[in-house]
């Protein structure tokens, strides 16, 4: 038999993606990247703060970004 974890990502659930901070996006991104390879669906990626200067939402462009600050810092 298969084993199984209960709060495991299957095929087709819709998934919010959390973070505190955007900068380069590479951590957000790769967690976008397990989501799908699950079968998962990304509706929404959300983060406290965003590094602008780092351009991090770019990476993440093909994802609805929300963050609650945005501060320029490079």
């Amino acid at each position: 038999s298969t084993l199984k974890h209960l709060d495991s990502i299957e095929k087709g659930s819709k998934v919010v993606v959390l973070d505190d901070l955007i900068a380069t996006g590479g951590t957000i991104e790769a967690s976008c990247k397990l989501v799908e390879q699950l079968g998962g669906e990304v509706v929404s990626v959300l983060a406290l703060m965003e590094l602008e200067g780092l351009k991090g939402r770019e990476k993440l462009s093909s994802y609805r970004v929300d963050t609650v600050i945005k501060y320029p810092g490079k």
